[in-house]
C-alpha cells in the first residue's frame, strides 16, 4: 500500500452515540413517588451502568497533519 508515492499524515476524528442505562431500587407509595425518589438520589447511588452503542462509528473531520 503506497508503494512509491510519498505518504501523507491525516488525523481522523470520529464519533459513536454511546446509551448509558442505571438502575436503582427505591420503595415508594406509587410509581410516581419512586421516580421523584430515584430522581432525587445521587447518580453515585444508582448501579449496573450498562453502554451500549446507538450507531455505527462514524467519520467527522479529516484534516492533513502538517509539522
Amino acid at each position: 500500500m503506497g508503494q512509491g508515492k510519498e505518504m501523507t499524515k491525516y488525523k481522523i476524528t470520529a464519533g459513536q452515540t454511546q446509551y448509558t442505562t442505571y438502575e436503582i431500587e427505591v420503595e415508594a407509595t406509587s410509581p410516581e413517588e419512586a421516580e421523584k425518589i430515584a430522581l432525587a438520589t445521587d447518580m453515585n447511588k444508582w448501579d449496573d451502568e450498562r453502554t451500549e452503542n446507538g450507531d455505527a462509528l462514524s467519520v467527522d473531520d479529516v484534516e492533513e497533519v502538517t509539522e
